[in-house]
């Protein structure tokens, strides 16, 4: 159960990532390093307080749009505070619309898992 675990935040990561490059790395012209930075970031944020606390209790949908708010207040914080980090309002929006869409599919996954734990 662990290492299954452990592999579905790696998706999820993985999935940070990508979406990140396309939206803040893309549009704003950000680094790879500020790209993995943010993504670990909003990867550990969205699994503390939406898979471990609002999944359980209020469902995939609260739950991503739970994630998706985290992760433009995650972005909005980081770009003031760090340096090589630039974000514009658009990228962070699209950012957010398409973590809410990835979350969504991703908490799919993790509750008909019997062998993930949220």
């Amino acid at each position: 159960m662990v290492s299954k675990t452990v592999g579905a935040l790696l998706v999820k990561l993985s999935l940070t990532f990508l979406l990140a490059g396309i939206t803040i790395g893309f549009i704003d012209g950000n680094t790879l390093g500020s790209i993995f930075g943010l993504a670990l970031v909003v990867t550990t944020l969205n699994y503390l307080g939406g898979d471990l606390l609002v999944l359980p209790t209020l469902g995939k949908l609260i739950t991503a749009f739970t994630d998706g708010v985290i992760s433009v207040a995650a972005v909005y914080i980081l770009d003031w505070l760090w340096v090589g980090l630039r974000a514009s309002f658009p990228s962070i929006i699209l950012f957010a619309a398409l973590i809410t869409a990835g979350e969504y599919l991703f908490h799919h996954y993790l509750l008909s898992s019997q062998e993930v734990a949220p």
